[in-house]
């Protein structure tokens, strides 16, 4: 989950209740973070790790 910050308790929240989750606020975000820093939000969604294949 990716939120951008803001108070604190309702966009931690996600990050709580799904398993594997990581909850991350980017200190510099605005509004629009994957427009303002497109490459630094693309970092942090590719650094999630693959979830495990059943077999």
């Amino acid at each position: 989950m990716l939120s951008p910050a803001s108070d604190g308790r309702s966009a931690a929240r996600p990050g709580t209740l799904l398993p594997g989750a990581r909850h991350e606020e980017p200190a510099w975000a605005g509004h629009l973070p994957s427009l303002e820093r497109p490459g630094e939000i693309i970092c942090l969604l590719t650094d999630f790790p693959a979830p495990p294949t059943g077999g």
